[in-house]
């Protein structure tokens, strides 16, 4: 058997085709088969080979679900805890409600803070999966670190 070199196009069997932008869609594939992807939300969503990533696209959205969810959680803390602070004899006692008003916020804060951190460690996994890729194509094609 003859050693081939693996950075001479006549040997290799599968090159890698530069990804090419022209009108919203996206060619990619092998030589001689092309495969045209539209961009956007769904095309990234219902991409079967996983080339595209839907998550930095949704980032935004998630981020402030969970802020609304936390700030529904406090506000569902305030009026929960003056409503304990009524009792059946017409009594009322606010200070459930003042250390929900007060004190509430800092659980919310800290859900916030969890999940912006969770984001950015996926958002940071993504971008070292792209790089990557990126080098290792730039290698294939003979280039040099």
């Amino acid at each position: 058997m003859s050693e081939q070199n693996l950075n001479d196009p006549q040997t290799t069997r599968i090159q890698y085709v530069e990804p090419v932008e022209s009108e919203g869609t996206i060619r990619r594939g092998l030589p001689g088969r092309d495969f045209f992807q539209p961009r956007g939300f769904f095309g990234k969503l219902f991409d079967t080979r996983f080339q595209d990533y839907v998550t930095p696209s949704i980032v935004k959205v998630i981020f402030w679900i969970a802020i609304i969810a936390a700030l529904l959680t406090w506000i569902t803390a305030i009026i929960s805890g003056f409503a304990t602070g009524v009792n059946r004899w017409g009594s009322f006692n606010p200070w459930y409600g003042l250390a929900a008003l007060f004190l509430g916020w800092i659980p919310p804060l800290l859900s916030i803070i969890w999940v912006r951190v969770g984001l950015e460690a996926i958002l940071a996994l993504i971008r070292l999966s792209k790089d990557t890729r990126r080098i290792r194509h730039h290698l294939e094609r003979g280039g040099s670190l």
